[in-house]
């Protein structure tokens, strides 16, 4: 019977830290082991947890239990931060949150421990089986994190289309392709799109630079005919009206111009090898709201003053001001469903309950903060 560390009630981790000490800590490594690997071929995503439970079996037989701080996640392992040197071939088994399986142990072996500084030691887990990233984190389709570093392009062979009457964007992309197997389609209009699908594509590329609205249009027409293709959004414009306008369409990801090979063959990688789906970690499109006749000069008001409510919300997040922030995200939540605006009631109901989190703060509210603040920059006439 293996032996158990006391656990997050006794303590968080093996190095005792606090979370403002880790983060500390994980920013020194992470700047120290900066940029990726060409060797490497799983990206390792930024995933801090103060606390996940690990079992280590020892070589004389039985096990022993302790929780160490994780600091990022990959396909194929993990790093964590531990207090002592943990040898290289040390199998072990981590216990992990699935999003639909619930906790779930991860099997695998130490691969490096390295001593940092004082008690910490920086350890690398491989896991025995990859896993699908996705499973245990949220990722943010537009951030352009993908699960693979490095694609072999021989192995990229299927049809994709390509949207944009952008020629040099289209030869660019020509030129990255030309060493896959993959079959390009180019339409300038994106009126031309759904046309083209007599047979299924294995992804299409969309250029959001021409026309948001358009572009958009495009997405849902596809999607309403029952073709659910993964949708990897190209833009110059990374304002946060574009951002907002490409998370609206349900695209599966954003690929920023200057488009770079490698970014596009891991974006491309990410849907045609490793078969994520359209819709993996988009939120649930936003159901349509009839305003009553009777309010629509109140709506066309309130959409007014959301374009207000994005300023005042931007300074107060930069003031610290928390208790006007929550009186504007308060008054967001309680009208807009009634005058034609649910989603952005929604995002500002997502801002509170981040704030009334035992360790909410609006530095940890910001990514729901900065949605909010797109909703009502794009907020129009009900």
């Amino acid at each position: 019977m293996g032996t158990r560390a006391p656990g997050p009630s006794g303590r968080n981790n093996t190095l005792n830290l606090s979370v403002e000490q880790l983060n500390q800590v994980m920013d020194e490594l992470d700047e120290a082991n900066g940029g990726g690997s060409v060797r490497r071929n799983h990206s390792r995503i930024s995933f801090r947890k103060p606390a996940l439970e690990v079992e280590v079996y020892q070589p004389s037989g039985g096990s022993v239990s302790f929780c160490v701080a994780c600091r990022n996640l990959s396909r194929g392992g993990m790093s964590i931060v531990h207090s002592s040197y943990m040898h290289v071939g040390t199998k072990c088994r981590i216990k992990m949150l699935h999003k639909t399986e619930g906790e779930k142990w991860l099997k695998g072996e130490v691969v490096q421990c390295r001593h940092v500084s004082g008690r910490v030691h920086d350890v690398g887990l491989r896991f025995s089986q990859e896993i699908d990233v996705n499973d245990f984190m949220k990722l943010d389709p537009l951030s352009n994190t993908f699960s693979l570093e490095n694609v072999d392009p021989d192995k990229l062979d299927g049809r994709i289309l390509l949207v944009t009457a952008n020629d040099i964007d289209r030869k660019l992309i020509e030129v990255y392709l030309s060493e896959t197997s993959l079959k390009m389609i180019h339409v300038t209009a994106y009126d031309e799109a759904l046309s083209q699908f007599t047979e299924p594509f294995d992804v299409m590329l969309c250029d959001f630079d021409m026309d948001m609205d358009a572009a958009s249009k495009a997405i849902q027409g596809i999607r309403s005919a029952g073709h659910a293709v993964p949708v990897i959004a190209i833009a110059g414009d990374l304002s946060d009206a574009t951002k907002a306008a490409i998370r609206e369409s349900r695209a599966s990801a954003l690929v920023p111009k200057p488009i770079k090979r490698d970014a596009l063959l891991r974006a491309l990688a990410e849907f045609i090898l490793l078969g994520r789906g359209a819709g993996d970690d988009l939120p649930p499109p936003q159901p349509k709201h009839e305003t009553d006749p009777s309010l629509k000069a109140l709506a066309d008001l309130f959409a007014q003053d959301l374009q207000k409510f994005a300023e005042e919300i931007t300074a107060c997040a930069k003031s610290g001001d928390e208790k006007n922030l929550r009186y504007i995200c308060a008054r967001i939540r309680g009208t807009g469903p009634l005058l034609g605006h649910a989603n952005v009631a929604d995002a500002a109901g997502k801002v509170l309950t981040l704030l009334d989190a035992e360790d909410g703060s609006i530095e940890s509210a910001q990514e729901a903060l900065n949605s909010l603040t797109s909703l009502c920059k794009l907020a129009r006439a009900a």
